[in-house]
């Protein structure tokens, strides 16, 4: 047996017996004895461990494996899988590029063509979900845009014919919606609900007066007060994440914002969460943007700042989640649509032209496949750096995007922050058995 090359190991306190144990590649988390501790410490491609069930659950977390296993190996075999697995088809649908907001930092320029889908484009949609429809079992959509409300009717249109095709093909759907908000009433969920989509993402970038100045209206008057109202008159109707959009213009904002939530008792029913502002072209500059470990860092101590605060959260502690492919973009089996039916394979790529892979359009017009096969080629675990990272299996090389377009890295958070999540993690489990074993006691007796 050798030792796995993604083991990681801390110290969960100065006077602990144990060592806490982690694998990336399995996603195990343990505590081990620290006179057990010795087989995971060593350099040795020939561990023996006599104490069976020892061995057994070393083998089980992957903290230990075969001589001859290759985890590289395994973790490209698991990749591609993931990768060309036609059982799942998801959609990111841009019904229109039109926006009614004049973002800081949006990567819509002021000139770009804020195009609706025609009925023709609608019913090329449809024929490309007909084609996939029979041979797939999942069917995901995200309505996205410029701001999707503002083409309601096609969402509405081409919702209820695509739910119809899911139902006579016994596919299971869901959808979401990312939004600005300020339509999002609850007349507006409450339709977006009865046509099963549950979960709406809308961005609030700090308080009244930050948030004006950075997500205006297009003719600049002021959307806080709608959003929050609307937040205010939706949350019972659906889920809603709130996206705070953070740089160094508002990190100090953040707990008045919260504050702000709490006022409304919306940290009882919403989630939210900050989102990293990127300068991925002209629109927003590179001295406003947090480097990706300051926001790893900020982004640990806001979610800490939320459990204290009782915002509902989808845990008291956050735990790494295993990846195969980083995202849709990567993923042969997601695509983004956009009004003109052009086929995009990532977002932040909508509206440009020379990014193009295919249209849903029977068309003659010339696409970038070059573009496609990168995406379709991009191999974190071929990579130079990435293949000798020990966080590999839980970021999957970072966004393909930049990688592809912008030829950096956008690593994952825990690069900066892993040892704190999963101490974390462990004194809440630790925590959570003792009440268990006292509440348990307290029962007996």
């Amino acid at each position: 047996m050798k030792l796995s090359k993604y083991n990681f190991h801390y110290k969960l306190n100065e006077n602990t017996e144990e060592t806490l144990i982690y694998n990336s590649r399995t996603n195990a988390l343990a505590l081990i004895e620290n006179d057990n501790f010795k087989y995971l410490s060593g350099e040795s491609d020939n561990i023996v461990v006599e104490d069976k069930e020892l061995r057994k659950n070393l083998l089980h977390g992957g903290f230990l494996l075969d001589s001859n296993v290759n985890e590289l190996d395994l973790i490209k075999i698991k990749m591609l899988k993931a990768r060309f697995n036609n059982d799942s088809l998801g959609l990111t649908i841009a019904p229109t590029l039109a926006c009614n907001f004049k973002c800081i930092y949006c990567y819509e320029k002021e000139n770009l063509n804020s195009s609706y889908m025609t009925e023709e484009v609608i019913q090329a949609m449809l024929e490309f979900i007909k084609k996939r429809i029979e041979i797939i079992s999942n069917l995901g959509i995200t309505w996205y845009g410029g701001e999707p409300l503002l083409a309601l009717d096609t969402i509405e249109y081409l919702s209820k014919e695509i739910i119809k095709m899911c139902e006579e093909n016994n596919v299971h759907y869901n959808a979401g919606i990312i939004t600005n908000g300020y339509s999002f009433t609850k007349e507006v969920a409450q339709k977006l609900k009865d046509l099963k989509v549950e979960h709406a993402q809308i961005t609030l970038d700090g308080t009244e007066e930050i948030h004006n100045k950075r997500r205006p209206l297009v003719n600049g008057r002021e959307t806080f007060d709608t959003i929050i109202q609307n937040i205010n008159d939706t949350a019972d109707i659906m889920k809603i994440s709130v996206r705070v959009n953070t740089d160094k213009s508002n990190i100090d904002k953040l707990d008045a914002l919260l504050d702000t939530l709490i006022s409304y008792n919306l940290h009882k029913r919403v989630h939210v969460y900050l989102g990293f502002v990127d300068s991925i072209n002209e629109c927003y500059a590179d001295d406003k943007c947090l480097s990706r470990e300051g926001f790893s860092k900020l982004n640990y101590s806001a979610e800490k700042k939320l459990v204290e605060k009782g915002f509902v959260q989808s845990s008291e502690y956050k735990y790494p989640r295993l990846y195969a492919n980083y995202c849709g973009a990567d993923n042969d089996g997601a695509f983004v649509v956009g009004p003109k039916g052009y086929i995009y394979k990532c977002y932040n790529e909508i509206g440009d032209r020379d990014a193009v892979v295919d249209s849903i359009l029977d068309t003659d017009e010339e696409f970038n496949l070059a573009l496609y096969n990168k995406y379709m080629l991009h191999m974190p675990v071929d990579d130079e750096v990435c293949s000798e990272c020990k966080l590999l299996p839980i970021c999957m090389g970072g966004c393909p995007y930049h990688k592809i377009s912008k030829n950096d890295k956008k690593c994952s958070e825990y690069k900066y922050s892993l040892e704190e999540y999963l101490k974390d993690t462990a004194k809440y489990i630790i925590k959570k058995r003792e009440s268990e074993i006292n509440e348990a006691a307290a029962t007996k007796s």
